[in-house]
């Protein structure tokens, strides 16, 4: 017997000698809850003691937010006779830290259901605690601001799509970039720290803030709240936001545009949902005179239309919703068709004729452009073709060109590889470019001018005198073409200086050989005051609208 104890006490040395060696804590408690900590090395970190400890004592040092969900599983454990349980929480060591610890538990029942032992593990997992925040710093919080991201943003509309009431609130620094670069990095920082102590003071509990983007700001409203609750919040918003703007240095702080959608909402997911409210920012700050705007049926047409631009055009292009319509250009002396300009439209199934000043801002945006411009030269040269055909005349065909395709390095060689497709010759197209501000700036963009114009093609000013050309550009430039806009036309014939402008500048034009159109001829009365003072072209609907092809092929000059 005295051997067998001996050996009982020998075995029971080299288990405890394990357990000092392991970095894990292993405890055991009875069910008087009377615990025994087994191993010294792992809980010495804290104020315990390690043989007949209460769990009082180790209930004591766990953290105040996680103590109601610790003693709830101890209970739930022993109440509900579960084997294994496995739990995370804060327990405060002797330097007064709070480091995470990693429990699981086993249990043994008597057949009555009582508890007869519990035992289980401790792990110190503050490192992989720690590791987790920052990754999910580094994922879903903004560093500059400390507000939740748009990543974290779309989890949480995605988490809390069905959410029954509430509101989602889009607010924008109005050309906060351009601030940043008068004023510097650091008063845009001011700036943002005032915008957001003002949403912090008008909107209190129940909310959550996001960072979209520098400028963009998102409310996410989690409880339910009325329309006119928000709208008095906003007023407030934009008069406190100005007000405190006062004692910067500068005055022209950035304006606030706003968009709500109250909850529930009928977008279909997160994404359309968020868009749905960064548009109604968009549109109260383009339609209103109060900076905010509601998301509702009235702008709900003008927010789908516009979603259904940004999203649909390339399809859109492979379903042939696209077409082109023909204004002709007529000379003014033998009123005889001289060219037709080439003039975009949009059929849509949906929304019907989009007009190209809807549609070709966004395609520049997200590039569609390119394959957009490509379609009309094709078109275009498909057209002029078949008019030649049937009319016996070479007239030119007016191609409009965005800056984003003359930006393109192979755009000169796709252009001449289709005109010589169509067995044209480069003197049939005119291309018309209005993004003189572009020139000022891009050398590329210049050479391609130049080179267009070394192969034979005619390069045309388009709208001149709406703010974008530039005298200096047009002089400095092979161009062949000078297009006077509709606006300048309309007020040469209200006022003499406006008329003695285009006079001035049609002398120059014929000093350098330059043609020059008017657009916007909707009298007879303006056909002949362009005519008496040197205009060669005249467009407008005096002669035409635009028309489709299949009528335009029948224009070929106009008796009055």
């Amino acid at each position: 017997m005295k051997q067998l104890s001996v050996l009982k006490e020998e075995t029971l040395k080299r288990f405890m000698d394990i357990f000092e060696t392991s970095h894990e804590g292993l405890w055991e408690m009875g069910p008087d809850f009377q615990v025994n900590f087994l191993n010294r090395s792992f809980y010495n970190a804290f104020a315990v003691s390690t043989r007949g400890s209460n769990l009082k004592e180790w209930t004591a040092l766990v953290h105040p937010d996680d103590v109601h969900l610790f003693t709830q599983k101890v209970e739930q454990q022993i109440d509900n006779m579960t084997t294994v349980v496995d739990s995370e929480y804060r327990v405060k060591n002797k330097v007064g830290e709070y480091i995470w610890i990693a429990a699981k538990s086993t249990s043994r029942f008597d057949p009555d259901g009582h508890l007869i032992y519990m035992a289980g593990s401790h792990k110190d997992v503050t490192e992989e605690k720690e590791n987790q925040h920052r990754l999910y710093q580094t994922a879903y919080i903004d560093p500059n601001t400390g507000l939740m991201n748009a990543h974290k943003l779309l989890q949480d509309l995605k988490d809390n799509f069905s959410q029954q009431a509430g509101a989602l609130l889009f607010i924008k620094l109005i050309n906060f970039n351009v601030y940043i670069d008068s004023y510097g990095t650091y008063a845009g920082h001011k700036i943002v720290r005032k915008l957001l102590n003002c949403l912090s003071e008008l909107f209190i509990g129940d909310c959550q803030f996001y960072r979209q983007k520098s400028s963009e700001f998102v409310i996410r409203i989690t409880k339910p709240v009325t329309s006119e609750r928000i709208e008095k919040s906003i007023e407030q918003l934009l008069v406190i936001f100005k007000h405190n703007g006062k004692d910067l240095k500068n005055n022209d702080i950035p304006n606030l545009s706003v968009g709500i959608c109250m909850l529930p909402s009928s977008a279909e997911c997160e994404k359309t949902l968020l868009h749905q409210v960064k548009l109604t920012m968009i549109y109260a700050h383009e339609h209103t005179d109060q900076q905010f705007a509601f998301f509702n049926e009235q702008i709900k047409h003008i927010v789908k239309k516009r979603l259904h631009i940004k999203t649909a055009m390339k399809s859109a292009l492979y379903n042939n919703e696209f077409l082109l319509k023909f204004q002709p250009i007529i000379q003014s002396k033998t009123k005889k068709v001289d060219s037709f300009e080439a003039l975009i439209r949009w059929d849509s199934p949906v929304f019907g004729e989009i007009m190209p000043d809807e549609f070709i801002p966004a395609a520049e945006q997200n590039l569609n452009i390119i394959d957009i411009g490509y379609f009309v030269l094709e078109q275009a040269c498909t057209f002029i073709c078949r008019y030649h055909e049937l009319n016996d005349r070479l007239v030119k065909i007016a191609i409009n060109i965005s800056g984003i395709q003359l930006l393109q390095h192979d755009f000169v060689d796709r252009v001449l590889s289709t005109v010589s497709q169509f067995m044209l010759n480069n003197s049939d197209i005119v291309l018309e470019i209005t993004e003189s501000l572009l020139l000022d700036s891009n050398n590329f963009a210049k050479e391609q001018i130049t080179r267009l114009r070394d192969k034979g093609f005619s390069v045309s000013m388009d709208d001149f005198g709406t703010g974008y050309s530039s005298l200096n550009n047009f002089f400095t430039l092979p161009f062949t073409q000078l297009k006077i806009d509709r606006q300048v036309v309309n007020q040469s014939m209200m006022t003499t200086e406006a008329r003695a402008y285009i006079a001035f500048l049609i002398q120059l034009c014929q000093n350098k050989d330059i043609e020059v159109v008017a657009e916007g001829i909707e009298t007879q009365e303006m056909s002949d005051a362009m005519k008496a003072i040197g205009v060669n072209l005249l467009q407008g609907y005096l002669f035409s609208k635009p028309a489709s092809a299949a009528d335009a092929l029948n224009i070929c000059e106009y008796k009055f």
